[in-house]
């Protein structure tokens, strides 16, 4: 089970940080109308900078799934993307949405293999 896990796990996480290089691309911060006020620059940068412990988590994530023991973080880890599949879904309804069918290839995908990598932890 290990190895087909920590696969699906590098695969997953690529294809968050796809979606996460198409997010910037695209403003994701511009979907949320309360950070208007702040100003463009200073959205980008807040958005930049709250990726730093983000990505940090990712990479301490992935080390977990290669040593092996950490099921806990697994599962929050994979429910979190599943969450985050759903939350996009719904943002398909705002009129703020900057996100198109080719963004949830990423999306998507990292959904997918998250709701995979769920049932793996489970059997």
């Amino acid at each position: 089970m290990h190895q087909p896990f920590i696969i699906l796990s590098a695969l997953n996480l690529s294809l968050f940080i796809m979606h996460e290089f198409d997010a910037f691309r695209k403003g994701e911060w511009r979907m949320f109308a309360f950070l208007k006020p702040l100003g463009e620059k200073f959205q980008y940068n807040l958005f930049l900078w709250l990726h730093l412990p983000l990505l940090l988590f990712v990479f301490y994530y992935f080390g977990t799934v290669i040593d092996g023991g950490h099921t806990t973080l697994w599962m929050v880890w994979n429910s979190l993307m599943i969450l985050h599949l759903i939350v996009h879904l719904t943002a398909l309804k705002w009129k703020s949405n900057v996100f198109d069918a080719f963004s949830f290839i990423w999306i998507g995908g990292t959904g997918l293999t998250s709701l995979i990598n769920i049932i793996l932890i489970l059997i």
